[in-house]
């Protein structure tokens, strides 16, 4: 329950079709100065939760064994021309 004492939120979300990649916010604060606020925009980044290799959205299960560490994905992580997020001319990923 959010009210004037307990106002941040965290939250993730699953990028549907992946294989394990999320968007999320910790301790995102819904207040300034004691009174909510009117908007709240946020510029999330994809991650890749490490437990699958695939490159693309729709890849097929290919499982990571051992599971690697949560990693942001960006414009050359991973760093293969198959992957969806593969931009390597771009120093940052597009807005999605």
């Amino acid at each position: 329950i959010l009210d004037g004492h307990h106002s941040k939120i965290s939250f993730l979300m699953k990028i549907v079709p992946s294989p394990d990649w999320f968007i999320g916010v910790s301790n995102l604060d819904l207040c300034a100065h004691g009174r909510w606020k009117n908007k709240v925009q946020v510029d999330m980044r994809p991650f890749d939760s490490g437990t699958d290799q695939g490159l693309t959205f729709t890849a097929p299960n290919w499982p990571n064994t051992p599971v690697l560490p949560i990693q942001a994905i960006t414009s050359s992580f991973p760093d293969h021309p198959a992957s969806s997020f593969f931009y390597p001319e771009y120093q940052e990923l597009p807005r999605l």
